[in-house]
């Protein structure tokens, strides 16, 4: 964390103590020269001390004049500047101007592959604002130019903690988790056309109907995806100051960008193949009897093109299900109502009505043999439980933070609800300390004019009375 502020050292010291950016175990490095030359051999001087303390194991901060920053922030200069103040714990750079807060912000953006935050509340920080990766303006009373200037406004600086670690991290997982399931279920979907190029001969004819083609990603699997998206939440915001103050590794899976990995990315990649194969290859060999009911009925091509779509659909939805942490009333209606049943059926016996189309009256015959149904039944089983014993194991062998908060959370409320099914246990007359259910008042004062007070805890009233006994 980086301060830089227009106040004077003393000033500027004095914060960093009181918000504990500085500590007293802390070796403070004071960067204060007012020539160029000097500024060169100071540097050097703390980087020396610097590496030696670092080996020491003891941590270090900068706290820098903005008078030897006019030359530090100068181009012969601005590396060495920067190789010491990154490897700080906390950095101060007091009487700064406007323009020295953006060269700092842009000295880092310039060497170091970080995401920069900018935050401030007047007019003087605006350059600063807008040259960070992000800038936070708080509207106080300095006037609305950082609040108008910046990507995000508070009202207040402690609201920054809720903006970057609830809101903040949310968006990650949401970002991250819809660009994997995106690729997943476009993974499913078109594989099944790779596989059906080796029943054709791998000629143009493709295994889905145009509309349906052109629906898949922007009606059937959709809505619930932008739902999810919106509203996920994997751990619950009521818990803030729980996570703050007892688990703040949950924050470590953001910022080491631990949700968006290679390794992330080929799983979702591994079952998505998985699926397409499962859901291509069930309604074959289930359909390897052409004749479907007594009445002659037999499968054709479009038939089968059919029931593989509705097991992709199906498969990519309960993924989606799978997947999902936080559950309300809109993400249900989403997934379980409009995405699947409601739409996609509507869709398909509405289509069928049309003579010109390759689906026509196919919806009806189809759905209406048992060979339909147990395609969607087998294949979802055969895709989900793979995906259910892998969940299993990284919930057991290697849990993620998130999963261990789930836990530590799940283990208080149990705690608490034993203990209130406990204290209501007691009866009146079983209450180890009331007695009798109640403390007279009468009593209570005439043991106080004896001498004592009543308290309603043993510990308290041995220790109260002793002076007395003695």
């Amino acid at each position: 964390v980086w301060m830089l502020t227009g106040d004077k050292l003393e000033t500027a010291v004095n914060i960093g103590m009181s918000c504990r950016l500085l500590t007293e175990d802390m070796h403070v490095l004071t960067l204060n020269t007012t020539t160029k030359q000097d500024t060169r051999l100071e540097l050097a001087k703390l980087y020396a001390i610097y590496e030696e303390k670092t080996a020491q194991r003891i941590p270090v901060a900068l706290v820098a004049d903005g008078t030897c920053l006019d030359y530090a922030l100068e181009e012969d200069l601005e590396y060495d500047l920067l190789c010491l103040a990154a490897g700080c714990k906390s950095v101060i750079c007091c009487r700064v101007s406007p323009l020295q807060k953006a060269a700092m912000v842009q000295l880092v953006k310039k060497y170091l592959v970080s995401i920069t935050l900018a935050i401030g509340d007047g007019a003087n920080d605006v350059s600063m604002i807008q040259a960070a990766h992000i800038g936070v303006g708080i509207l106080g009373k300095e006037g609305r130019q950082a609040a108008n200037s910046s990507d995000y406004c508070i009202a207040q600086f402690r609201f920054l903690w809720r903006l970057l670690f609830v809101h903040g991290r949310w968006s990650y997982v949401r970002i991250a988790h819809f660009i994997l399931y995106f690729f997943y279920k476009n993974i499913a979907f078109t594989l099944c056309q790779f596989w059906f190029g080796f029943m054709n001969g791998f000629s143009a004819q493709t295994v889905f109907e145009d509309w349906y083609l052109t629906l898949y990603n922007t009606i059937f699997t959709a809505i619930g995806l932008v739902v999810r998206a919106v509203l996920e939440q994997d751990v619950n915001p009521h818990d803030s100051a729980y996570i703050k103050s007892v688990f703040p590794k949950l924050y470590s899976q953001s910022q080491g960008n631990k949700d968006f990995t290679y390794s992330k990315f080929w799983n979702w990649f591994i079952f998505g193949v998985y699926h397409s194969l499962v859901v291509f290859l069930v309604p074959m060999f289930v359909f390897t009897n052409p004749a479907l009911s007594s009445s002659g009925y037999t499968v054709g091509l479009w038939d089968f093109s059919l029931t593989v779509y509705s097991c992709v659909v199906l498969v990519v939805t309960l993924k989606l299900a799978l997947d999902t942490e936080y559950w309300t009333w809109v993400t249900h209606v989403a997934v379980w109502v409009l995405t699947f049943p409601v739409i996609f059926y509507a869709f398909a016996f509405i289509y069928e009505q049309f003579d010109w189309s390759f689906m026509y009256l196919v919806a009806n015959q189809i759905m209406a043999t048992p060979q339909y149904w147990f395609c969607l039944l087998l294949a979802a089983a055969l895709c989900l439980l793979p995906d259910l014993a892998y969940k299993a194991y990284l919930r057991m062998y290697q849990p993620s933070p998130t999963t261990i908060l789930q836990e530590m959370r799940m283990l208080d409320r149990q705690k608490k609800r034993k203990n209130r099914k406990t204290a209501a246990g007691h009866g009146p007359s079983d209450h180890p300390v009331m007695g009798n259910g109640h403390v007279n008042g009468q009593e209570n004062s005439s043991s106080s004019a004896s001498g004592g007070s009543v308290e309603l805890t043993s510990v308290g009233r041995s220790i109260r009375n002793k002076p007395n006994q003695e």
